[in-house]
C-alpha cells in the first residue's frame, strides 16, 4: 500500500506542475492576443493640426507668434 501512496503523491505533484505550466501558457497566450488590440487604439485621438499663417515678432526677451489680425495688440503684450 505504501507504494500506491507514493504513486498518488507523485501524480498529484505532476498534476500541480502541469496546472501551473498550463496557467502560465494561458496567461502568455492571453497577453499576446490582447497586445495588438491595445496597439490599434494608439494615436486615434491625436489632434490634427491645420496649417497656421503665423507671423513672428521678436522683442528683447521674448519671441511672439501672432496672427496678422492681432498685430495691433503686440505693443501691449511686448
Amino acid at each position: 500500500m505504501a507504494h500506491l501512496d507514493r504513486l498518488d503523491r507523485s501524480a498529484a505533484r505532476t498534476g500541480r506542475a502541469f496546472a501551473r505550466l498550463a496557467g502560465a501558457a494561458l496567461a502568455a497566450l492571453l497577453f499576446l492576443a490582447l497586445a495588438p488590440a491595445a496597439e490599434a487604439q494608439f494615436g486615434k485621438n491625436k489632434i490634427q493640426y491645420r496649417d497656421f499663417d503665423w507671423k513672428l515678432y521678436s522683442s528683447p526677451h521674448f519671441t511672439f507668434f501672432y496672427y496678422e489680425s492681432e498685430a495691433d495688440q503686440l505693443e501691449k503684450v511686448a
